[in-house]
């Protein structure tokens, strides 16, 4: 029986990565990428020749698609569904079975080779796939060597007093580890940038997650890094998961790519959440026309219907429900405030990339700083995001 030919037009994806595997197709005519997508990065893995299969893997057992691929030319293929040739393949005799297994596994690893060699060439300051690494050695370091501070029984009760009374981040649950130590740790055990995790620190402690203790060096007369205090240990490991999860999902995942205007509208919505009273299950409710106004007089920030579906799109979602004349939103204040605290380190993330460095003395409310601008013109407010003053027509410079 002759098996019909399929054609793809240029553009079309043939499958996605993480589809459920129920076919593969030999390659008839044309070219073919096989491709990952990882954060905003697209990257191609192999482009195989004609009569060469795609797809194969779910003859040995594999439920879902490695890869993505997508047709660079017009493209013509036999799609042959896996079940039938499954069921031949496992009945076939020992030694057939075993060779056809092994070149299969073979282009396995052969793709992976070529998948860890294009990533390894990114050149990022921080690439996405080295954030969950990051959080990892932090933590686990720091739970292996580090020591909780150590109260000096010499200093009186009112001196202790008065320190915390300074740093009220200071609390005796801290890690502090010595910056030497998690520079060895880091280059040796986990092969990683020691520049990157020092970096890395430095955004977690523009963050509050932790802080930093710098001393002049005798010799070149810098100030470099000698410790790490860490207050939120456990916030560190809990974006690291969060990531990891995500960023490695098949397909794209809204939630780890957060743009301006949904950070700025999260952090609104904790802002204001952070007043209210919550019920058992920490859901806070909020009569839809008074968060707008809240929203404007105290973020500078033109909240519109639209925004609730963009938030929504990235994973945080409200409840509307009418009351009479009024309606009120209700949501979840434990998982927007975490979200949103995940939302702040990528977006530092992103601009250090964006920059190559961290910005130490960069307004981590910078959004608030721009909507409460004066108009050049007429002196009013300037409304976020605007491109002209309301109230007398001058254009904003882009």
């Amino acid at each position: 029986m002759s098996v019909p030919e399929k054609k793809f037009k240029k553009g079309e994806l043939i499958f996605k990565e993480g589809d459920a595997v129920s076919s593969f197709y030999l390659l008839q005519a044309g070219k073919v990428s096989l491709f990952l997508v990882r954060g905003d990065q697209r990257t191609e893995i192999d482009q195989p020749i004609v009569g060469h299969v795609i797809g194969e893997q779910g003859v040995f057992g594999f439920p879902k698609q490695a890869y993505s691929a997508e047709a660079l030319s017009e493209v013509k293929v036999i799609e042959l569904p896996v079940e039938p040739i499954k069921t031949v393949f496992e009945k076939s005799p020992g030694p057939y079975r075993a060779f056809v297994k092994a070149l299969g596994d073979e282009l396995r690893r052969l793709r992976n080779l070529i998948k860890t060699h294009k990533l390894d060439q990114d050149n990022m300051p921080c690439p996405p796939r080295f954030i969950p690494r990051l959080c990892a050695i932090l933590v686990l370091v720091s739970k292996s060597i580090g020591q909780h501070p150590k109260v000096d029984p010499n200093i009186p009760a009112f001196k202790r007093d008065e320190e915390k009374a300074k740093n009220p981040k200071f609390k005796e649950t801290d890690f502090i580890v010595s910056f030497t130590t998690l520079k060895i740790y880091t280059s040796r055990m986990f092969l990683e940038s020691t520049q990157r995790m020092q970096s890395f620190c430095e955004l977690l402690s523009k963050l509050g997650y932790l802080t930093l203790r710098y001393e002049k060096n005798e010799d070149t007369e810098q100030q470099e890094l000698v410790e790490v205090r860490i207050h939120d240990i456990q916030g560190i490991e809990l974006f690291g998961e969060f990531y990891q999860h995500n960023f490695f999902k098949a397909g794209k995942s809204e939630v780890i790519h957060p743009d301006k205007t949904a950070v700025q509208f999260a952090g609104a919505f904790c802002g204001i959440a952070a007043t209210l009273e919550p019920d058992r299950n920490d859901v806070v409710k909020l009569e839809y026309k008074q968060l707008i106004d809240e929203i404007k007089s105290k973020f500078f920030l033109d909240f519109k219907e639209v925004h609730i579906g963009l938030l929504e799109k990235k994973g945080l979602y409200v409840k509307r429900q009418p009351v009479g004349e009024k309606v009120f939103i209700s949501f979840n204040r434990f998982e927007w405030m975490s979200t949103f605290r995940f939302w702040q380190i990528i977006h530092e993330i992103n601009r250090w990339n964006e920059t190559g460095s961290v910005n130490m003395a960069e307004n981590l409310h910078e959004y608030k700083q721009q909507g409460s601008e004066k108009c050049p013109g007429c002196g009013e407010l300037i409304k976020s995001q605007s491109k002209f003053c309301s109230e007398c027509g001058f254009k904003f410079a882009a």
